[in-house]
């Protein structure tokens, strides 16, 4: 496992209520159940991102990010990915699957 898969999973795995199981091979993270990244292993990488925040991630990345996405998912080659835009985009993954809390005051 390289270094980019493994700054994949820390940064999947930092999220919280995040839990890390093993399908036929493949990292997968999930919350409650709803799986928002999956580690393929050898650099390839998997986000549930909805189309709008797939096609600005393949604007900026083009090297990096496969430009079909595959129902809801977009793969990203980890070693042509800039780190930073990675961890916002897996922040923008697990939002999408996450339950949103209101703030009270």
């Amino acid at each position: 496992m390289g270094v980019p898969d493994k700054i994949f999973m820390a940064l999947a795995a930092s999220h919280k209520d995040v839990t890390q199981s093993n399908v036929k091979g493949d990292q997968v993270f999930s919350h409650e159940d709803n799986d928002f990244a999956v580690l393929r292993g050898k650099g390839v990488g998997l986000l549930k991102l909805g189309v709008p925040q797939h096609t600005a991630l393949f604007e900026f990345c083009r090297s990096g990010v496969t430009e079909a996405q595959d129902d809801g998912w977009s793969q990203v080659n980890l070693s042509q990915m800039d780190m930073a835009l990675l961890a916002d985009y897996m922040g923008a993954a697990y939002r999408g699957v996450a339950p949103r809390k209101r703030l009270v005051f």
